[in-house]
């Protein structure tokens, strides 16, 4: 009687990746920012958001989020948005990205959004001067 030897290859356990959904969630939310629509990008939103402008935030209802957006969107005008393809973080999905406004120096941004029952609701934005601005003094 003979012996089978199967070969086991041992490692991290496979993660999943982001599925088409997860980039048409995270592109309605870039097109919504890149028109500084505040309204359609709560739209999809969490009850509660976390935002953080510069450094500067805290967990909002959506009317709240929503008034703080519009001020955000009134003092820097998006031109141009462009986020990087989403990534698996833990149980959600997240972006970083930039926000060009006429200023010229683009803004770093991240998005992470969690599930709720089958859709991807939005759950963080950050907006923050990129580190090389930062640590310039800019």
């Amino acid at each position: 009687m003979g012996v089978l030897l199967v070969p086991v290859v041992l490692g991290p356990p496979a993660r999943s990746q982001p599925d088409p959904q997860d980039a048409a969630a995270l592109a309605a939310l870039g097109a919504a920012l890149e028109d500084g629509d505040s309204g359609r990008l709560l739209d999809g939103a969490c009850e509660r958001v976390e935002l953080s402008l510069f450094g500067q935030g805290a967990r909002y209802s959506r009317g709240q989020a929503a008034l703080v957006l519009r001020d955000f969107f009134r003092r820097f005008p998006p031109m141009r948005v462009q986020l990087s393809e989403p990534s698996v973080v833990d149980d959600g999905r997240a972006a970083m990205g930039r926000y060009w406004t006429d200023e010229g120096n683009p803004l770093g941004i991240y998005i992470r959004l969690e599930r709720e029952g089958d859709d991807w609701l939005l759950a963080v934005l950050r907006v923050d001067r990129p580190a090389l601005y930062r640590v310039n003094g800019r």
